[in-house]
This record gives structure tokens, sequence and C-alpha cells, in this order.
């Protein structure tokens, strides 16, 4: 890719819930001629917590920088080589920001050296999506004052019956009270953001984003300040490029959608997948936050019982991502660990909820 300079081009976060459509909406900024957005890589928290206390940047420190790149490369199941960022290229790129850089915008230029399977012409926008930091948003804001934020929010249930289907998966526990309850504390601060901040927030359905396709993605352009492009909805024709940016088994296990055109095939899936039990304990939990979404319960009645079956995941979903917020300071190998450790009460709790 030609040189970029961080400085000049401005940074945007997509968050969401995972399984909420923020892939999708990934692909299809992505396809955009005028905006890069790499794939799924959480290194601003890692990288941000080892140089947050540099105040004059130089060419030894940006060496460094890009050394802690490359030596944690992988993310689970994401890796910098989906990226497609060739180093040579990346070095050029941060050195030609000195003398005068901000964090902000050596990880603006990160992004923007990335590659993408999709025709470019003059790049006034990068992008970055992470699932992960929709817990990071103060965090985020601190280091990208001018940051804008595209929060996605999906039907509760149907997030949960798609994430219920990546088994194998240590990152998200299949477990109906822990999803509901990360998918209201998530909401909820979106909610809260984009009152305070409307001019840097804008909320999104996923539901809208793939029925009303045209009209939601004019109202995400306007708000980015980009132009509006319908070529971007023929993202699904570049195969080779998509596939080339997963693995087989992620694509096959996560991504596969992106192969056909957008369609509301998944939506409501909750109808069919969820007994009327889950969908009274799902309907509980999320509350008020539902409505405030346009997500209409089947019951708004109050269950005790069911307060006292979803109340242990709601406290741990709310000390885990409060834990997860204060303790980004933390070295990340530190910080998986002891997330691990937590899950583990996850399959206590599930495996008692079952034999009860």
């Amino acid at each position: 890719m030609e040189k970029v300079s961080g400085s000049s081009v401005p940074l945007f976060f997509i968050l969401g819930r995972p399984r909420s459509g923020t892939t999708l909406l990934r692909t299809l900024l992505d396809a955009h001629p005028n905006v890069i957005v790499p794939p799924e890589f959480p290194i601003i928290p890692l990288l941000a917590n080892r140089f947050r206390k540099v105040k004059q940047w130089d060419k030894d420190q940006i060496l460094s920088f890009i050394d802690q790149v490359y030596e944690t490369s992988r993310f689970g199941h994401r890796s910098i080589d989906q990226l497609k960022i060739d180093r040579a290229t990346l070095t050029n790129n941060l050195l030609s920001l000195l003398p005068e850089v901000t964090l902000g915008e050596l990880f603006s230029t990160f992004n923007a050296s990335a590659g993408s399977p999709f025709s470019k012409e003059e790049v006034k926008l990068v992008g970055d999506k992470n699932p992960l930091y929709s817990i990071f948003i103060p965090f985020l804001m601190k280091i990208f004052p001018e940051a804008k934020f595209v929060c996605l929010v999906r039907d509760y249930r149907d997030t949960f019956c798609s994430l219920r289907q990546m088994k194998g998966t240590p990152i998200e526990a299949p477990n109906l009270a822990l999803q509901v309850s990360r998918w209201r504390y998530v909401v909820k601060r979106f909610h809260r953001f984009a009152g305070k901040y409307p001019g840097r927030f804008i909320l999104v359905r996923y539901e809208d984003l793939v029925s009303s396709t045209e009209t939601t993605f004019r109202r995400i352009s306007g708000f980015l300040k980009i132009p509006y492009e319908p070529a971007v909805f023929e993202f699904h024709r570049q195969k080779k490029g998509i596939t080339e940016t997963y693995s087989e088994e992620t694509m096959q296990r996560f991504h596969k959608n992106l192969l056909s055109p957008v369609s509301t095939s998944r939506m409501n899936l909750w109808k069919s997948e969820l007994d009327p039990d889950e969908v009274a304990m799902a309907d509980q939990i999320a509350g008020k936050y539902a409505g405030r979404f346009g997500y209409e319960r089947r019951s708004g009645r109050f269950s005790p019982v069911l307060y006292l079956k979803s109340k242990p995941m709601a406290i741990y979903c709310f000390l885990l991502f409060k834990f997860l917020e204060a303790g980004i300071k933390m070295p990340y190998g530190f910080r998986r660990f002891l997330a691990s450790r937590l899950r583990n009460l996850v399959g206590f709790y599930q495996r008692g909820s079952l034999k009860s």
C-alpha cells in the first residue's frame, strides 16, 4: 500500500457484542474505496499499556513498537497475518510521522497499513473492529479524542443462538443468563454514551442493517462523513480475497455468510431455537433495554424464580467486565490467565444448572 499518514486519516471504531453483525459491517465499510477496516486484531489495549508513558517518540521507540506488534502476533484464532501488513511498509509509514506523533496516530497508521481485498482510491478513513473494545470506551476516547464509534446491537435472543453454535470456542460460554447479562451491560453503555456524545456515537441495529440495508448504510455513511457507495453491497463477489483473509476453519466457523449477499436469514432464530423458559429468562434479564432498542419481549412480568436463577451470572458478568476495564493496565498475559480462571466459574454454574 502507498505511504499513509495517521495524523491525517481519522479513525473510527465498530463496537458490539460478538455475533451481532460487526464483521458484516466491517466488510461493507472495507469494501468502500475510501475506507480501510482490517480484520479483528485487539492489539490496542496491550500496546497502549506498554507505551502509555512515552511523551516524545523517536526512531528507537517506533522500532520497539513494531517489534512488540509482531511479538504479539496472535490473539486466539486471530493472527496479524490476516491484516496483510508488509513490515517494511509499516515501518516507513510509522517513521514518517516523526517527530510529532501520538500513540493514537501510531495505531491509526498501523490499521491504515493493512491490506484489503477491495480496490482503494484515496483512503480518507480508517476503522477498527473489535467487539472486545465495547467495554473499554472511556479508555479509547482518551487515546483517540476525535474518534467516532459505530455501535451495533442485535436482538439478545438471536445473539445467544448464534453464540451457542460456536462450539469449541473458549471465548464465549454457552450460558443464556451470562450472555444476555453481557448484552445488557454493553448496550446500556452504548445507550449512555450515545446520549452524552451524539456527534461521536451512532447506534445501529443489526436487523435494520440486513432488512433496510441501503437506508441504514446511508445513515452510517453520513455519520462517518464518507460518500455513499452502493457498490459495497457487492462485497461477496470478492470471494478469493475474503477467503484468503481468514483461515479455512475460521471462515467455516465464523464468517461463511460473507460469501453471500446481505440477507435476513439470521433474524428471529430464537423463535424456533429457544424454548419458552429460555425466552422468559432472556426477556427478564434484558429488561427495559429490550424495548429501548425495539425488541419486543413476550412477557414483561417479573419472576422471582428467574431472578434468582440468573443473578449469579449477572453478578459474574458485572465483576468480570469491571475487572477487565480496571485491569487494562495489567500485562495482557496476566489478564488472560485470570480471565480463564474466572471462566471456570461459568462451567461450575452451567453444570449445577443442568442438575437442578
